[in-house]
């Protein structure tokens, strides 16, 4: 939720705002988001808006990650386009990330009816675009800005339907890499610095390569490294490239080095470890380790 982390999405990952400057798109161009289940405070660089929470009886709940209303300023006056973005661990096997994000936009859409437009006035729904971060995309996408969005088919060559009529919904994956120095996609390398689990001093990196620094987001650059979802799928990835055993065992010491019992119990859970393995690395007794889960 941070402005200027976002400025730079849109600008990297949205053809629209590729032409305006980053620090007009931080300072005008995005209204305050939610974020989870729980709004934030508009403190200094963070940002809240439109509700986050989507619920229609008959079809179920709905939860953004983050959503906000922005501005396109640079074509006359203000156009406004609903952004969605999500954050991804890895990719699921039951389903593709772009049909989920096919349905979000769905859902964002049908949101707009008594606020945007209501009866049959059609022409006022406002474009939604999801944006989805995947951190472990499928070997052949990564390092790989991918787009999904309505296009027009028609044999004429001329068309009296304008873009501006169907161009309303647009699902956006930006495809990391724990190796993305290089990326085609500025924005792929700068996502994957932020949430890269290797760089030793990332703050000061966000600082001297990206001219992003404050308190507020040094606190939370703190915080985020202390969560180890991400850190720790990154360790048993990478191990298991050199064996089953080694892998497991980097994945459990990187998740451990940031307190990650859930995991430990998760993959008990799952048949990969055993509980006296469990009982070893958090230094309790089995019986513990039961009580436990």
């Amino acid at each position: 939720s941070q402005r200027k982390v976002i400025a730079r999405i849109l600008k990297g990952a949205l053809e629209e705002f590729k032409d305006i400057p980053l620090d007009v798109i931080e300072r005008e161009c995005i209204e305050p988001p939610l974020v989870g289940t729980e709004g934030v405070f508009p403190m200094s660089q963070k940002i809240e808006g439109v509700s986050n929470e989507i619920s229609f009886p008959g079809e179920g709940r709905v939860t953004f990650d983050v959503i906000f209303n922005s501005f396109l300023i640079n074509k006359g006056d203000p156009i406004k386009i609903i952004i969605n973005i999500e954050a991804q661990n890895k990719e699921p096997s039951e389903y593709d990330i772009v049909t989920r994000g096919i349905y979000y936009s769905a859902r964002m859409i049908s949101r707009q009816y008594g606020v945007e437009f209501d009866n049959s006035n059609y022409q006022n729904i406002k474009k939604v675009v999801s944006v989805w971060i995947c951190m472990n995309p499928k070997k052949g996408n990564k390092n790989k800005i991918e787009r999904f969005c309505i296009d027009r088919k028609t044999r004429e060559e001329y068309s009296c339907i304008s873009k501006d009529s169907y161009d309303k919904i647009e699902v956006i994956q930006l495809n990391l890499s724990e190796d993305s120095a290089g990326a085609e996609d500025e924005i792929i390398e700068f996502l994957d610095d932020l949430f890269s689990d290797t760089i030793e001093d990332k703050v000061e990196l966000l600082r001297e390569k990206y001219n992003i620094f404050d308190e507020e987001i040094e606190k939370e650059v703190d915080d985020m490294c202390n969560l180890s979802d991400y850190v720790f799928e990154r360790g048993i990835e990478q191990g298991l490239e050199q064996g089953i055993e080694q892998g497991i065992e980097q994945g459990i010491e990187q998740g451990m080095e940031r307190g990650k019992e859930k995991m430990l119990l998760e993959l008990l859970k799952d048949n990969v470890i055993d509980v006296a393995t469990v009982a070893r690395k958090l230094n309790i007794t089995e019986d513990a380790v039961r009580e436990r889960i």
